[in-house]
């Protein structure tokens, strides 16, 4: 059997003066990432690919260093598209990510469906091309996971997907 490890990446540095996409981790994001890469949880990952987004790529890059592997970008991996939004402020992207997952097959405030960002990321993991142990980082719920690396869901004071 396969072992598949999906993760997401910790806090996010926000800036609503820049795109989502171009979000670099926290400092808080990067030791929480270093911290599981030093932990050898991850020990055994062939394979570590991500999205094009900049804290996602950053997450994979402290990880893959730790267990001497080149990540791989595959853009098909990014967060759902929220654009039709831009930057909320935090209590009101909390609502509307909230909307997002309790009614998946709609469109909240135009943003991409949830069923249609899983369909997504399912596609890309379950294609004949998928290697083993893949390792995937990318944002599930915020552009910042306030929980730990593992993709925790208690986003208190993150923004984002």
């Amino acid at each position: 059997m396969t072992d598949v490890r999906y993760l997401t990446h910790p806090k996010a540095a926000i800036d609503p003066t820049v795109p989502v996409p171009n979000w670099d981790l926290s400092d808080i994001g990067r030791a929480r990432t270093r911290a599981l890469a030093q932990s050898g949880r991850l020990s055994g990952t062939r394979f570590i690919f991500c999205s094009d987004e900049i804290k996602a790529q950053d997450t994979a890059r402290i990880l893959g260093d730790s267990e001497e592997i080149a990540p791989q970008s595959v853009p098909a991996m990014a967060e759902n598209d929220r654009s039709a939004t831009g930057f909320l402020a935090p209590d009101q992207f909390e609502t509307v990510a909230d909307a997002f997952f309790a009614r998946p097959d709609e469109s909240v405030l135009g943003w991409e469906r949830a069923t249609d960002a899983q369909a997504c990321i399912l596609g890309v993991t379950s294609t004949p091309k998928t290697p083993p142990f893949l390792c995937r980082v990318r944002s599930t719920k915020g552009q910042t996971n306030e929980g730990t690396i593992y993709g925790r869901t208690d986003h208190s004071d993150n923004q984002g997907t």
